[in-house]
């Protein structure tokens, strides 16, 4: 009986440890009380945020994914009720470490997010891993992490708590409520972490790229039905046109020589994109300066950005053509789109050009490096995109005849 009231016990004091740990991850507002406060900040101000993010990235986040990966473990259906108590004992440890690492966790963010680092994002040149840029995401996906992940996850541990049975009632099947693990929560949760961490780990070109990559991955399918509609297309007038007969221009016609143009278009869109990204067997030979602020940064991806957007947006533009053919309805529209697409490209060059350096420090290139070293790697693709957008440009201008 005795030992039944202290797993009772123990069974009570894990779950209110859980319950004070989901009550602590409650969104909380963190508006500074001040409206009229001028920001400031100075050199020490940054070093001590900086080192916040680096504990965040190194000890924190690591420790904070570690202790939940042990409760997995301690509460894992097929060890828990070999020692029960025992294991309580050690889960209710774990409780307190977490107590303590995320008491930290929320003092870093409300620190940083106190600092309003976005009213210097024009001047954080030297601000490092503190910059707007990278602390406003950063921000965000923790407070997701703690008022979210966390805060349901330590509800769910406590009803799994709370739902276990002594190995008698197991054995004789009193006990009939389905158990499981917490292994898919917890695994969600981790990942979580590994994206934060992850994030404080890249470099600023790293975290930019992953905006125009997302829009790569998605060209595929519409490039495929462009390519496919052509194929098709071309069958289909072979087999019509008699040897003797002189080729008149259709509406169908026209429109699958507008799509041949629009190929190497796309094509060379999509390379200039992959030479610009990362993957596991290549990446650039080159990244973004340093010292760089927050805005100039912004910039560079969101033209790169748009330009990746306006081009999937046109690739969809003309696969729905293929099923109008009315071609002329979109003329103007078309060559608005076609220049904008180009102003955001040339624009992405003119930026990278500006602020890429090699990822080795080297004193052979001339001065301007940065611009030297990027048109070096990028010249060929450059030229031979804007080659093939002058032909769409004259295949469109010979659809509008």
């Amino acid at each position: 009986m005795l030992d039944l009231e202290n797993t009772a016990r123990l069974k009570s004091d894990v779950c209110k440890a859980f319950r004070s740990l989901s009550s602590f991850c409650c969104p909380r507002s963190m508006t500074p009380e001040n409206d009229d406060y001028e920001p400031t900040i100075s050199t020490d101000q940054i070093h001590f945020l900086t080192s916040l993010l680096i504990d965040m990235r190194t000890a924190l986040l690591p420790s904070l994914r570690q202790c939940l990966n042990d409760l997995v473990l301690l509460l894992h259906p097929s060890h828990f009720l070999q020692d029960p108590q025992a294991n309580l004992r050690a889960t209710h440890e774990i409780t307190s470490q977490l107590a303590d690492i995320m008491g930290k966790i929320r003092f870093a963010v409300c620190t940083v997010t106190f600092a309003q680092l976005d009213v210097f994002e024009f001047e954080d040149h030297l601000h490092g891993i503190a910059k707007s840029h990278r602390t406003q995401p950063l921000l965000h996906e923790l407070n997701m992490l703690m008022s979210h992940d966390l805060r349901v996850l330590f509800r769910k541990h406590v009803k799994f708590i709370q739902g276990w049975k002594s190995l008698k009632e197991e054995r004789d099947g009193t006990y009939s409520s389905q158990r499981r693990d917490m292994c898919p929560e917890t695994k969600l949760t981790s990942d979580h972490i590994n994206k934060i961490v992850q994030s404080l780990e890249k470099s600023d070109f790293g975290l930019i790229q992953a905006s125009w990559q997302a829009v790569v991955n998605s060209y595929d399918h519409g490039f495929a039905d462009l390519i496919e509609y052509i194929i098709k297309s071309g069958s289909v007038t072979n087999s019509s046109i008699a040897p003797t007969t002189t080729r008149v221009e259709t509406p169908r016609s026209r429109l699958r020589s507008l799509l041949q143009a629009a190929i190497p278009f796309f094509k060379l869109g999509r390379i200039y994109l992959n030479k610009l990204s990362s993957n596991p067997i290549s990446r650039p030979p080159f990244t973004i300066q340093s010292q760089i602020s927050s805005t100039e940064l912004n910039c560079v991806k969101d033209k790169t950005y748009m330009f990746s957007l306006l081009l999937l947006h046109f690739n969809k533009t003309l696969v729905d053509l293929t099923h109008s053919y009315r071609l002329h309805n979109y003329q103007s529209s078309l060559k608005d789109k076609f220049e904008n697409i180009l102003k955001y490209f040339n624009a992405s060059v003119e930026l990278f050009s500006r602020h890429s350096v090699p990822l080795v420090s080297t004193h052979q290139l001339p001065l301007p490096r940065s611009n030297t070293m990027f048109k070096n790697h990028f010249s060929l693709v450059i030229d031979q995109f804007r080659l093939a957008a002058q032909n769409f440009s004259m295949a469109l201008e010979r659809s509008r005849n």
